[in-house]
């Protein structure tokens, strides 16, 4: 009877979801095999969407590859390349025709770049060594990154240098892994922008990383200067040892705390967003720079200074993750999410007021159970509830101007997870966010709220909500797509995923 009143749901849920246009929403079955401990949806070649599982077998773990149609279903399943104790890290990522898994490993004091490339039905094409650095280092020194087109890829590789700056390695690759130029940059203001820890990383052209790779083979990298508190933008044309910087200048009071980085192929120009904090971790200050690719230089620059609490509050006892944002061809937003205050750690009910929330400041309108905008970057209250988001928007063009948001519900999240419970998707013409919720003891809900580029909400036939009997994981959800998100689930100890489609 339970299985049939979920076929029944989930057919009604689909109709549901097709008739509304904006966005549909697929389930795929649970994933098979034996006891799959992790699994992440690392792409789409073609029509076919790729899963990468880990999974224990016999007290042995293995790695394979699942691979699923337009409408879900299964159609094959590959083991993956075997990692010994010389492997460094894997690169997963997909494109148009293919799916290459990219592996790096350490021999006889250089390292080896291998790839594996699969046709999108799982049929092996190639096997081989692809490049190789005439060094080793850990894992952390080698950053992928991917063009927004997929037609070019560039792998960079930090060597170190006792008491000096590292060298930097730039392999850059066409689309069938080509090699286009293998540069080294031997410069004393060189630094590793950031640090890729995870042994799989599975890069995308959406993300919001300090190195971007044009469309044209030139790339945009930026980290911290060896010489003062401020940062470079370097600027590689990618056939050259040649480089061009601009120093982006840092507030000698604030210390950073995330950088994003975007880039426009169309018009040729890149964003640039530091997030910075004072003394005090509420008082902020976001950085922002619009740079111009022909012009090599900023043609815009400008600093906002900011609180996420009210005066004279200085600190945030339940702030559970907060994340800095590239919104492409438009800015950077900085999103708070909050849990339960450390004074009511045992009341997990807690119920909010019907109209209002109690503990925001009076000369502040918020809707209660929903979304509020303001024409400012303001904190709209002194103390937070579990699932509570605020949200704070800074542009990177002169025309534009700053807001500010608030969402308050009732969120149904793990409070250790990595990630926000909300997951922010910026499309063409409008910023989508996609969260649970609950009303009281129901089963959660998914919601959608779309908003427009200055912070107003879009018409409520875009604010989609359902009803599932699996609760979607958004602290998991991967971008796939422009258009498409993949995002766990878990139910009964099964695991699988949803395709969302815009």
């Amino acid at each position: 009877m339970r299985r049939a009143r979920q076929i029944y749901s989930l057919f009604f849920f689909l109709i549901t979801c097709s008739a509304l246009q904006a966005q549909r929403v697929l389930y795929a079955p649970p994933l098979k095999g034996g006891q799959v401990f992790h699994f992440v949806v690392a792409g789409k070649s073609g029509n076919n969407y790729w899963v990468h599982k880990q999974q224990r077998k016999r007290r042995i773990d293995e790695e394979s590859f699942d691979i699923y149609n337009n409408r879900l279903e299964l159609i094959s399943s590959i083991p993956a390349a075997t990692v010994n104790a010389y492997t460094l890290k894997k690169y997963l990522l997909c494109s148009t025709r293919y799916f290459d898994e990219l592996v790096l490993s350490a021999a006889n004091h250089e390292t080896s770049v291998q790839l594996r490339r699969y046709e999108n039905d799982g049929r092996l094409l190639n096997d081989s060594v692809i490049a190789r650095f005439p060094f080793q280092e850990t894992g952390n020194g080698f950053i992928l990154a991917v063009s927004a087109d997929k037609s070019k890829k560039l792998i960079l590789g930090f060597e170190s240098i006792a008491g000096s700056a590292p060298k930097l390695h730039a392999m850059l690759f066409d689309a069938g892994w080509k090699t286009i130029s293998y540069l080294v940059y031997e410069q004393p203001f060189l630094t590793q922008p950031f640090i890729q820890d995870d042994f799989f990383c599975y890069p995308s052209a959406s993300n919001n990383a300090p190195v971007q790779l044009a469309n044209n083979g030139e790339w945009l990298m930026a980290a911290p200067s060896r010489s003062s508190n401020n940062f470079l933008l370097l600027h590689f044309d990618g056939a050259t040892a040649n480089i061009t910087y601009k120093e982006i200048l840092q507030p000698a009071s604030y210390k950073m705390e995330d950088i994003a980085l975007s880039v426009n192929n169309e018009k040729g120009e890149a964003f640039a967003g530091i997030l910075s904090r004072g003394r005090q971790s509420v008082h902020k200050n976001v950085h922002v720079t619009h740079y111009s690719f022909s012009g090599d230089a900023f043609d815009f620059d400008a600093d906002y200074n900011f609180s996420t609490l009210p005066a004279p509050l200085a600190k945030e006892n339940n702030l559970v993750k907060e994340n800095f944002i590239a919104v492409p061809d438009m800015g950077f937003m900085l999103l708070k999410e909050y849990g339960r205050p450390f004074n009511s750690w045992y009341a997990i009910n807690e119920e909010k007021a019907d109209n209002m929330v109690s503990n925001v400041a009076a000369h502040f309108t918020i809707n209660a159970n929903g979304y509020s905008r303001f024409g400012n970057s303001w904190a709209p209250g002194d103390a937070y509830s579990r699932g509570d988001l605020s949200l704070f928007y800074f542009p990177g063009r002169s025309a534009d101007s700053c807001w500010s948001g608030f969402i308050n519900k009732k969120q149904i999240t793990e409070l250790n997870a990595p990630n926000l419970s909300y997951l922010f998707v910026p499309l063409a013409d409008r910023l989508v966010l996609m969260y649970n919720s609950a009303d009281r003891d129901e089963d959660p809900y998914g919601n959608t709220l779309s908003l427009d580029p200055q912070g107003n909400p879009i018409s409520e036939r875009e604010l989609i909500a359902w009803k599932a009997d699996q609760s979607l994981l958004f602290q998991q959800a991967v971008v796939i797509a422009s258009n498409e998100v993949a995002v766990p689930y878990e139910r009964n100890q099964q695991k699988g995923f949803v395709i969302i489609r815009f």
